[in-house]
């Protein structure tokens, strides 16, 4: 299976250019402390937008608005609270049993997600090999890593967004197309 996220999406452009070069899904940040955030933007382009549309916070929000967002992504520090009725994808380095009953996917990332730092995919191989749920895996992967990263770790999925960057929160559509068909090649080789 072949499950690719670009995260940090910004703009109808880059979500549009994504989408067709493959990506299975669009990570919106609302986040207000990152540099990424689209917190308190107009987001109504994200109705043209046919791949899986994820809300994405540090910590888990109230509400999302569920007309235009498909899923929750978020990194919980505390117990589960009411959540919104969104699948949810928790990103954790350990697998809490709670958390791992309430998610629908994980994700495995690096010790500062959307840092580009790399995860220890060591850990991650474990981490996947454990879960009853899929396995998404982030950190610091980009176009010339990710292709041996799906065949270490065998995620269910990967997510990127530094990676594929210029700068801090600026994406490079030529990094997203290579990003996408590295990753491609690599869910094709994989066992």
């Amino acid at each position: 299976m072949t499950w690719i996220k670009i995260c940090g999406v910004q703009d109808l452009e880059t979500a549009l250019f994504a989408q067709s070069a493959g990506a299975n899904a669009i990570g919106i940040v609302l986040d207000p402390d990152s540099p990424r955030s689209m917190s308190g933007r107009d987001l109504s382009w994200l109705a043209e937008i046919s791949a899986e549309r994820v809300a994405v916070y540090r910590q888990p929000p109230i509400s999302i608005d569920s007309s235009l967002f498909d899923a929750l992504q978020f990194y919980p520090d505390q117990p589960p609270i009411d959540l919104p009725s969104a699948p949810l994808i928790v990103g954790l380095r350990t697998l809490d049993p709670v958390w791992v009953e309430r998610a629908d996917r994980l994700m495995f990332d690096s010790t500062d997600p959307g840092s580009g730092i790399l995860s220890d995919w060591e850990a991650a191989r474990h981490f996947v090999a454990q879960s009853p749920k899929p396995v998404i895996l982030a950190g610091g992967l980009n176009s010339e890593n990710v292709e041996e990263a799906i065949r270490a770790v065998r995620p269910f999925g990967v997510d990127v967004s530094s990676g594929v960057e210029i700068s801090r929160g600026v994406k490079d559509l030529r990094l997203i197309e290579s990003f996408i068909s590295a990753a491609q090649k690599g869910y094709n080789q994989a066992p």
